[in-house]
């Protein structure tokens, strides 16, 4: 298995690099790297990183037509904006925000959430005309569930950028986005990491309901 992934990456890897890419993609490549990076370590900078990588990504998704992860980055920026001021301010009383886990309600928040979300979604994609609807709306909706739950520090957004992940690099390397290809089978690894990173850092807190 840990073969097949190998070969994937490293054909990936070489057909990014014999592409052509755009300097947005370029830049969005470079930014969300240490971005992911940076958010793996607990650390706020992540935020203004990933600032950087919605816009520069959310031009290169509308030239692909992929309209839904075009209007995913300029949500991206409301809510890394908001979660930069959440990550500072720590629990309000001037300690570091803690990591925390998703109650059962929370669980079936975000189910709920997507199960409405997604169809809502595809059906307005398809209106529009969008490349892959059904994609593009399930990537967009786990996304921004995960992004809410990273804001909050909640440990579960690891588990939903994973799968996020899974569906985009064969969905980016359908379109040609080669180098976006290899920077999500990156982030992957990385979530991986993360998820383990901060199961260990996990103190005792209130679930998020």
């Amino acid at each position: 298995m840990l073969d097949a992934i190998g070969e994937f990456l490293d054909a990936t890897a070489f057909t990014a690099l014999a592409t052509p890419v755009s300097n947005a993609e370029l830049i969005g490549f470079v930014a969300g790297a240490f971005c992911v990076w940076l958010a793996a370590r607990q650390n706020a900078l992540n935020f203004p990183l990933a600032l950087v990588n919605a816009i520069t990504f959310g031009l290169l998704f509308v030239d692909k037509k992929l309209y839904g992860d075009a209007g995913l980055q300029a949500m991206f920026f409301s809510l890394n904006l908001y979660g930069w001021w959440r990550w500072w301010r720590g629990d309000g009383e001037h300690h570091e925000l803690p990591v925390s886990r998703l109650s059962p309600r929370g669980w079936l928040a975000a189910g709920t959430a997507a199960a409405v979300a997604v169809p809502l979604l595809q059906q307005a994609l398809i209106a529009i005309s969008g490349a892959a609807p059904f994609l593009d709306a399930v990537i967009t909706t786990l996304s921004v569930i995960a992004q809410v739950l990273l804001n909050r520090k909640t440990l579960e957004n690891w588990w939903l950028w994973i799968v996020v992940d899974l569906i985009s690099v064969p969905l980016y390397v359908s379109k040609g986005l080669y180098l976006t290809a290899l920077l999500y089978a990156l982030f992957l690894l990385m979530c991986v990491g993360a998820l383990f990173a901060w199961r260990r850092s996990l103190r005792a807190a209130p679930v998020f309901s």
